[in-house]
């Protein structure tokens, strides 16, 4: 009895000793799965950096800027206001933003495609169709309140290709044919009838690029009436939607109406050189 009463002793001190040690240190080695949670996580960060929206600034639109004489040196007229309403219309034309003017003779297959653009809220008074029409003295007018989106497709209107080529452009162009290698479009920022006009109103200063729904990029324009262009860090294909988002703006002098006068809606000079190969009588 005595003997079983020593071991018990001797064992619950042994115990004792054992607990009074000081634990080995154990280091925090997570598992596997907390492993790849954290580096979800450091990639999850790593992708808000680089998912974080890029940024550009508008470029002068040269080509236009050209068609419409700016450029010309032996012209006395030194702003581009100037040149909008110094001689005939056909003078002052674009075919970069509006296509070929006045004859349809040999026209390349580029020159018939162009943008369907529309606008998801307008008034009667200054309607976006101002903004399409080609004349200088027009302008659409919005409010910031408005917070509009400018959309723009490709257009396919078949009925006019079945009608003039007996086939749909989906003959000639397919859903994965690339229209262009970077969306581009360009527009006249503000109201262009005058100097006065144009810094009397307001004007576009940042807008959002948009595509399919994803956020792509941001644009900063250009405070002058001169013919800018929008380049995006996208391609653009057949089926394609862009939509573009006013989100900052120029004051006006006297007024808070945002103008823009014209937005280009030919794609003659704007698509993908190898859509200039297509014939359209062999297809």
């Amino acid at each position: 009895m005595k003997k079983s009463l020593y071991l018990l002793f001797a064992l619950h001190l042994g115990f004792l000793f054992a607990c009074s040690e000081e634990a080995p240190k154990v280091e925090n080695t997570p598992s596997p799965s907390t492993q790849s949670t954290a580096a979800s996580a450091i990639q999850s960060s790593d992708s808000v950096v680089t998912m974080a929206v890029e940024r550009y600034v508008a470029e002068i639109d040269e080509v236009a800027m050209k068609q419409v004489g700016l450029f010309d040196e032996s012209a006395s007229i030194k702003t581009i206001i100037q040149y909008y309403h110094s001689s005939h219309d056909v003078e002052r034309w674009s075919d970069k933003m509006w296509g070929r003017c006045c004859t349809e003779a040999d026209m390349s297959f580029v020159e018939w495609l162009s943008f369907d653009v529309s606008v998801d809220k307008q008034g009667s008074a200054y309607p976006f169709k101002n903004a399409l029409d080609a004349n200088y003295n027009s302008t659409f007018v919005f409010e910031k309140e408005d917070s509009i989106t400018i959309a723009i497709k490709f257009y396919n209107d078949s009925e006019f290709w079945e009608a003039n080529y007996q086939k749909s452009l989906d003959k000639f162009i397919a859903k994965e044919d690339t229209i262009m290698r970077n969306f581009q479009v360009s527009i006249i920022n503000g109201f262009s009838k005058s100097e006065k006009a144009y810094y009397n109103n307001a004007r576009i200063k940042e807008v959002e690029l948009w595509l399919n729904g994803a956020h792509m990029c941001n644009i900063e324009l250009l405070d002058k009436p001169d013919i800018q262009m929008l380049t995006g860090n996208f391609p653009f294909f057949k089926n394609d939607l862009v939509e573009i988002k006013p989100i900052a703006y120029f004051p006006g002098k006297f007024y808070d109406d945002i103008c823009i006068s014209e937005i280009q809606r030919s794609l003659s000079y704007s698509c993908h050189e190898k859509l200039n190969r297509i014939n359209l009588y062999e297809q």
